[in-house]
């Protein structure tokens, strides 16, 4: 596809490298979804518009209610996996999602159905973690009701803005088996690993490349008001 933005070009003709071993960096966007179309097809969207070249990330779909075609390729590098069994915490569904990740992923990114992730949010993750195992943005943007979204600090919160490796995540044990708290239970398991995060909005230039939306999406609560 034809473009006139240098950088976007050279996304596309050189994918991200990877502690300068001359390894592509795989990134696979993990979605938990449940009983939620409308937002999930946005949150579908704002993966497609991401910059970053496409045969080096993948969108996987985890559906426990059973509303989506189970097996279902939207794209080549977006699946869906569909079943009526229930997970009895969300930390036990994000390690399953996680598990039906690429095996060469490199790079897990949280991508909750209720939030978007603008298109450089990928490119910008990569670009911050070629030395590092977890990368957590200092600022986010947060969209309340019909608002505009406003910049916001966030003291380590908003998980679905982060990214953090596959062997981190692995070494980490994943998720811990609970339903309120797993993200932070997550941090505390890199924390105790002697883990540091870096900050991708810490070079020249970058811009936040997360909304947060709370009640943005007409009877749709945040995930995180559960």
């Amino acid at each position: 596809m034809a473009c006139d933005d240098p950088v976007v070009e050279s996304l596309e003709s050189e994918p991200f490298h990877k502690g300068g071993l001359g390894k592509p960096v795989k990134i696979a966007a993990l979605c938990c979804t449940y009983f939620r179309p409308h937002v999930l097809a946005e949150a579908v969207e704002s993966f497609i518009r991401q910059d970053y070249p496409a045969a080096d990330r993948e969108l996987i779909i985890l559906d426990d209610a059973g509303q989506l075609q189970d097996g279902q390729s939207i794209a080549p590098n977006i699946h869906v996996i569909s079943h009526k069994r229930r997970y009895r915490t969300l930390g036990e569904k994000r390690n399953a999602n996680a598990a039906l990740a690429s095996l060469n992923a490199d790079i897990y990114c949280p991508w909750d159905d209720d939030d978007i992730h603008l298109p450089w949010h990928m490119s910008q993750i990569a670009a911050a973690m070629q030395d590092a195992e977890w990368a957590r943005p200092n600022r986010v943007l947060f969209k309340r009701g019909q608002h505009d979204p406003r910049v916001i600090n966030t003291p380590g919160m908003h998980h679905s803005a982060w990214a953090f490796s596959a062997e981190l995540f692995r070494r980490a044990g994943g998720y811990p088996w609970i339903q309120s708290g797993q993200d932070q239970g997550l941090a505390t398991r890199f924390k105790n690993l002697g883990v540091k995060s870096v900050n991708p909005l810490a070079a020249d230039g970058a811009n936040p490349s997360y909304i947060y939306r709370w009640y943005a999406s007409p009877g749709v609560d945040h995930l995180s008001a559960h």
